[in-house]
């Protein structure tokens, strides 16, 4: 089968190489999977994943560039200043403020003077936001739990060391800036 752009039956391009046994007693068909099918695997969860977020957005009463701030705030537990959160978003910091007075106006951000600089401010998550998500994709979280727990300890790691490095390679490719350089010179955020 040919690797890449064909999504073949099951809904993968990799080939079945028959069945193995996974350490754990539970027979499963062996796959081999190119690095082309991979990439493609991960262009189609990307594409699932914004299709996600459209439709939990719309479902919450959000625009989704809404949605994806209260997500990078989500992981983000010390908070986030409004320029870092509009670097990331890649909008303008009054469509920022703009975008975090919604927020704020429907109880899913606070704003606090930052800890180390009272001119700046520090924008969190609110426990009333986290728990409102998490109705919605707490059954999300625990299919793919479940998924990880039918993994093997090694398999983990594999997968884990993976996704680690494509978070790393798209983070790059997104163009985020380094660590400590947070925008033009004497903007504060």
């Amino acid at each position: 089968m040919t690797a890449g752009w064909s999504n073949g039956v099951g809904g993968h391009a990799a080939e079945a190489r028959g069945h193995e046994e996974a350490g754990d007693g539970v027979e499963r068909e062996r796959v081999s999977y190119t690095p082309l099918d991979i990439n493609f695997i991960t262009r189609r969860l990307d594409m699932a994943l914004s299709q996600m977020h459209g439709e939990f957005s719309a479902r919450i009463g959000l625009a989704t560039p809404e949605l994806v701030a209260l997500m990078h705030l989500s992981a983000s537990p010390e908070g986030l200043g409004p320029t870092e959160l509009a670097h990331r978003l890649h909008i303008t910091t009054g469509a920022m403020t703009a975008m975090l007075d919604r927020l704020a106006s429907y109880g899913h951000v606070e704003r606090a003077p930052h800890p180390s600089d009272r001119r700046k401010l520090v924008v969190r998550i609110t426990p009333h936001a986290r728990d409102e998500a998490m109705i919605h994709i707490g059954p999300l979280r625990d299919e793919l739990v479940a998924l990880a727990e039918r993994l093997t300890p090694s398999e983990r790691d594999v997968v884990g060391r993976f996704l680690d490095g494509a978070v790393d390679i798209v983070e790059r490719h997104a163009g985020r800036p380094p660590e400590g350089d947070r925008g033009a010179p004497g903007r504060e955020g």
